[in-house]
């Protein structure tokens, strides 16, 4: 009888799974075309402050710099995942900086925080 108990499902439980791997997106601008943009999970956040401590141990600044931006702009627009850094360093710094400040403040890490 006591297993019978531990074998009813539990709403609580399908009612928060159906929430994992869902992503809230939106469209933004980019290069003159539109491209979704998605709030970054906890994992992709604590991706990017580890990268950002690794600024601050003195690694290379610039070239870190554009790796933290390629980073951002990877894990925030889906579209642009797979392309390398050399892809993503032929795109202009303006758009790329642009892109990026649109996902941070998206989710919630920028200095106003996207609606």
């Amino acid at each position: 009888m006591g297993s019978q108990i531990l074998n009813i499902p539990n709403k609580e439980t399908k009612v928060a799974n159906r929430f994992l791997g869902s992503k809230v997106s939106k469209k933004v601008k980019f290069m003159g075309q539109e491209i979704e943009i998605v709030k970054l999970s906890i994992s992709q956040v604590t991706k990017i402050q580890e990268r950002v401590k690794a600024l601050e141990g003195g690694e290379s600044a610039e070239g870190e710099n554009l790796r933290l931006l390629a980073l951002v702009v990877q894990e925030g627009a889906p579209e642009l995942r797979d392309l390398s850094q050399e892809d993503i360093n032929s795109f202009a710094m303006d758009e790329l900086t642009g892109l990026s400040n649109e996902v941070m403040k998206y989710s919630g890490l920028g200095k106003e925080q996207a609606k």
